[in-house]
């Protein structure tokens, strides 16, 4: 494993769809992508483990109670295994480069 990408959300169910799609259509791909749901109360944590179900780079941690951005953070850092560690926010977008350029 090359990379870990570390993805804290809370009831981000309306954008969480794009920001994964986003980083699954990355060129480099040699990643994992650890989502932290932090005890959202909408539609978040179905939508991640329908990704899950098909994606077997993702990986779901799911808190069960809402601990803020750092500390999931925090979580996802202890449950990754990559050489590289990379953050990204639940409604970020990234050029499809983005991982290749960073890991070169």
């Amino acid at each position: 494993m090359k990379i870990s990408i570390i993805l804290p959300t809370f009831n981000r169910s309306k954008i969480l769809t794009q920001t994964i799609k986003n980083v699954q259509n990355q060129t480099f791909e040699d990643y994992e992508l650890i989502i932290v749901n932090d005890a959202s109360n909408d539609n978040t944590i179905n939508i991640i483990k329908q990704f899950k179900a098909i994606d077997g780079r993702i990986k779901l941690i799911d808190n069960n109670k809402n601990v803020g951005c750092a500390k999931s953070r925090e979580f996802g850092l202890k449950q990754s295994f990559g050489e590289l560690i990379v953050f990204i926010y639940d409604d970020d977008q990234w050029d499809n480069n983005k991982l290749m350029e960073q890991y070169n």
